[in-house]
């Protein structure tokens, strides 16, 4: 697998010399320049949302998905004993839709309204400045409700109160990178990528390691793959730490496994269409399937209950989202087969129903 050498493309050129520098390199390394570098990174300066990007995501399918959320929202704070000030917490926002919605839903709700405090963490200011408009084009005169937009977790928490926070991850966790590693005749090898002999960036593997895996794998066969993301167990543990200190709910929704399985997840999307992940680079989603049975052992550790992972379509369920397709329907019949058809698209078994979970940690 191979990719056409670097041109004009200013990450891939960013790769190449760091692998001329010091060899070859792991593809959480590869990720984290095409994805997040500074001036040049695909979070940082695309736009991959929507019609026009490289994916959609469920917000955008229907506003039943955020009316849900919201539905969620009000139980985690009414669970937390209605508290006089809370934090609500988007990580990675995309196009403002599922917060769009969510507002739209609470503002029917004075109380809750006249507690919350909107966050929101970002890495992309192309995006911020979308969701900026959109969001705040959402709220009401009445409503003077605050949103504030972070790059940094740790300085979201060091600017507010110390109150519970109710926190949202849609397709957040799936985009942090991953460290891949295969099983040989000769023991455990880190997929690496590199330059080939026809000067085209290349993957390849590491000498053998000595290596042994916290998490529990099904399959340790030669040609088995383990992947792990550090940066995922690094910010969740984070998350379980306030938590702890501030008393809240977490909820990450993402498309990813249940039953300690492994083997190669990691992808490319460019343009609504996969891609191999050694081209477009810096152009391109790259993104990998969670393990929320990792989620499951971080919050076993630190002692915080925890709900699922349960599929989306369990999630959506169980709020109530069949019984609100039929109400948009019978107040709009002329949508009713485009309503039917988002509902299927978010809950259907062949699309987003199954493999999408839901994964929420609590402290109350």
């Amino acid at each position: 697998m191979s990719n056409s050498t670097s041109g004009d493309n200013k990450v891939e050129k960013q790769i190449r010399e760091i692998i001329g520098l010091q060899g070859p390199i792991g593809i959480d390394v590869f990720t984290q320049y095409c994805l997040y570098d500074p001036k040049h990174g695909y979070y940082i300066n695309q736009n991959p949302i929507g019609a026009e990007g490289d994916f959609i995501t469920a917000p955008e399918i229907s506003q039943m998905f955020g009316e849900m959320i919201a539905k969620w929202v009000i139980s985690c704070w009414v669970n937390l004993g209605s508290p006089a000030k809370f934090n609500l917490i988007e990580m990675g926002a995309g196009r403002g839709t599922l917060l769009k919605d969510i507002i739209r839903t609470l503002c029917k709700f004075p109380e809750i309204t006249n507690a919350i405090k909107i966050n929101i963490v970002e890495s992309n200011n192309n995006l911020a400045k979308i969701q900026k408009e959109k969001i705040e084009n959402s709220i009401t005169s009445e409503k003077s409700l605050g949103v504030f937009w972070y790059q940094d977790l740790n300085k979201l928490f060091k600017d507010n109160d110390d109150c519970p926070f109710i926190m949202i991850g849609n397709e957040f966790l799936d985009c942090l990178p991953i460290k891949q590693f295969i099983k040989t005749p000769k023991g455990w090898c880190e997929k690496l990528v590199g330059i080939g002999k026809d000067d085209k960036l290349t993957f390849g593997l590491s000498a053998p390691m000595n290596i042994s895996f916290e998490k529990k794998i099904k399959n340790d066969d030669i040609g088995a793959i383990v992947e792990i993301s550090r940066p995922l167990e690094a910010f969740i543990e984070n998350v379980c730490l306030y938590l702890k200190d501030k008393k809240g709910y977490a909820l990450f929704i993402d498309y990813g496994y249940d039953d300690y399985e492994n083997g190669d997840t990691f992808q490319s999307l460019y343009k609504h269409e996969k891609n191999s992940p050694l081209k477009n680079i810096g152009l391109a989603d790259l993104t990998a399937h969670v393990d929320f049975m990792e989620l499951a052992r971080i919050a076993y550790k630190h002692e915080i209950e925890y709900e699922g992972p349960i599929t989306q379509a369990e999630f959506l369920t169980s709020l109530g989202i069949k019984e609100r397709a039929q109400k948009l329907a019978s107040l709009n019949p002329d949508k009713t087969k485009s309503i039917l058809s988002d509902l299927h698209r978010l809950i259907g078994e062949a699309q987003m129903g199954t493999l999408f979970k839901a994964f929420a940690f609590k402290v109350i």
